[in-house]
């Protein structure tokens, strides 16, 4: 009786009989792809072959794969300046996404935000995500270096208007004001706005449109990546009334 395996499930050492049609007949149909797979386990590992030159070479379906690396000396493709440049349009792509997520979860009468975004579509005829997110260095979330323009120094003495409300305890982005556009071209804060953080915030935004208003837009700062923002930052300082002479 032909047997394809030992009893421990190994292939034998030496060599088998095998089934011929002159014992059994021919192998039925259904066990050749076996009897091929079993008797190319039993002789794993396969041949090694040889090249014209002499040189070993892997059998075919047996390739390895392996890193590749750089003689001394030479190094791959930087990745520094493509991830500065990724954390820049995150920044940019985040304070987009809270300005729309803010614009479709908040009442209008209670978003800041979507006041800031009116008055200054309103008094320029621009759209204040596409046109201002992210001019210059400091149009949007964060900034660096100098203002590249008028348009930028807006948004530079915006964030400082706003930061000094932080520092009194003012959440700036969500805090409820009123207001009235006179003509497309005056803003007036409501009397009717309670709290200090509500009349000042008013104040920060209306004060940023105007600005945006009276200064000449330069598209080739539109979408400016900050990595290119150069100079020293100014301080919040330059904003403050100077003390009278004596």
């Amino acid at each position: 009786m032909c047997h394809l395996l030992s009893a421990q499930g190994h292939c034998p050492a030496t060599p088998l009989p095998v089934c011929s049609s002159e014992t059994l007949g021919p192998v039925p149909r259904s066990l050749r792809s076996g009897l091929r797979t079993l008797r190319a386990l039993c002789r794993w590992p396969p041949r090694t072959q040889k090249m014209p030159d002499g040189a070993p070479a892997n059998p075919k379906g047996c390739k390895k794969k392996g890193l590749v690396r750089h003689p001394p000396g030479r190094r791959g493709p930087s990745i520094r300046t493509s991830s500065r440049t990724s954390r820049s349009r995150l920044r940019m792509k985040s304070f987009i996404t809270i300005t729309i997520l803010a614009s479709s979860v908040l009442p209008a009468a209670h978003s800041s935000l979507l006041n800031l975004k009116s008055m200054v579509e309103t008094v320029t005829g621009r759209n204040a995500i596409l046109s201002f997110v992210g001019y210059g260095c400091y149009c949007g979330l964060g900034g660096r270096g100098l203002p590249m323009d008028e348009v930028d120094w807006c948004c530079h003495a915006h964030d400082c208007c706003y930061q000094k409300l932080f520092d009194l305890g003012c959440h700036t982005y969500v805090d409820h004001y009123d207001y009235t556009i006179e003509n497309s071209t005056t803003i007036v804060c409501s009397e009717l706005n309670q709290t200090e953080c509500d009349k000042q915030t008013c104040e920060c935004d209306r004060s940023v449109a105007l600005c945006f208003q009276q200064q000449m837009y330069r598209e080739e700062h539109r979408n400016y990546l900050n990595i290119y923002c150069q100079g020293p930052t100014p301080r919040c300082s330059v904003y403050e009334p100077r003390p009278a002479p004596p």
